[in-house]
């Protein structure tokens, strides 16, 4: 099985396909809501009973900020709903439909590069594409 690197990676929002420039990381986390079920019983129970619930994912990217509508901070705003593709190499992605991103964070070193981030949370199901 051969390796995947982080070069061919990117973040489109979906729709336009419009690829949000200078972003150099993205994660996406699954989650899925455990529901204890333990029931009482004559004798003390000695582990507890669980059950999968309801799946979600979050997740974020982050980058340089550029100038233009397809850097981060002209492409998102925060509270609107999206759709995005997490690719990472050539065809291989995450479909996470209506993402709401929850928060933008900005920030500058004085020797560094403006950097920006943006964490979302996924509504519906997530798909994958894997070749």
């Amino acid at each position: 099985m051969a390796s995947i690197t982080g070069i061919d990676g990117c973040v489109k929002i979906v729709g336009g396909d419009t690829v949000v420039v200078a972003i150099n990381e993205w994660s996406l986390d699954f989650v899925v809501d455990m529901i204890d079920i333990t029931e009482f019983a004559d004798t003390a129970p000695t582990h507890k009973s669980k059950l999968s619930g309801l799946k979600s994912a979050t997740g974020s990217f982050s980058g340089n900020v550029t100038d233009g509508a397809t850097g981060i901070l002209g492409a998102i705003t925060v509270g609107t709903a999206l759709d995005l593709h997490l690719i990472s190499a050539g065809t291989d992605m995450y479909d996470i439909p209506i993402v709401y991103p929850s928060n933008i964070v900005t920030g500058i070193t004085v020797d560094g590069e403006a950097t920006v981030s943006c964490s979302f949370q996924s509504s519906g199901t997530v798909t994958t594409s894997f070749s």
